[in-house]
C-alpha cells in the first residue's frame, strides 16, 4: 500500500500526539504486530516487552508517569517517502532540563506504523 505525503505526514502527527499521551491513538496507528528499536539505551520499562499496540501504549505511560510533564514536538519539515515509510525529527522538553531532539524512522504495513528506528540526540536540532 502506497501512502500519500498527507496521510505520512497525519501519522507523524498522531505519533507525537501518543508521546504526548493520548494512548487511544495505539490501535488506529500502529500495525498489530508492531515493534520498536530505540538507539539509545531504555531499561526500564524494557521495550523488548513491546509487541503490540497496547505494550506500546503501556510503555508510554509508565515512560511518561516516570519522568513527569515531558512534551514532544515535531520540528522541520518531515521526510516521507509516500512508499512504505515515513521519518521525521522531533524535539523533547522537559521543565528543568534541556531540550533534545531525535529522529524516527518508521516502515508502514496498510497505512499503520509497524516498525520503528527511534534515535535520542544529547542536545536538540537547530529549529
Amino acid at each position: 500500500m502506497t501512502i500519500s505525503r498527507e496521510a505520512g505526514l497525519a501519522l507523524a502527527e498522531k505519533w507525537t500526539a501518543m508521546w504526548n499521551g493520548d494512548l487511544a491513538l495505539v490501535d488506529e496507528i500502529l500495525a498489530p504486530d508492531f515493534r520498536i528499536e530505540f538507539g539509545a539505551v531504555v531499561a526500564d520499562p524494557d521495550p523488548a516487552l513491546i509487541t503490540d499496540p497496547a505494550g506500546m501504549a503501556a510503555f508510554v505511560g509508565t515512560w511518561r508517569a516516570r519522568r513527569g510533564d515531558l512534551t514532544f514536538a515535531l520540528q522541520a519539515a518531515q521526510l516521507v517517502d509516500e512508499g512504505d515509510g515515513v521519518a521525521f525529527t522531533w524535539s523533547v522538553e522537559l521543565p528543568g532540563t534541556t531540550r533534545r531532539s531525535g529522529i524516527d524512522l518508521c516502515r508502514l504495513v496498510d497505512g499503520q506504523i509497524a516498525r520503528v528506528w527511534s534515535v535520542t540526540g544529547e542536545r536538540a536540532f537547530p529549529a
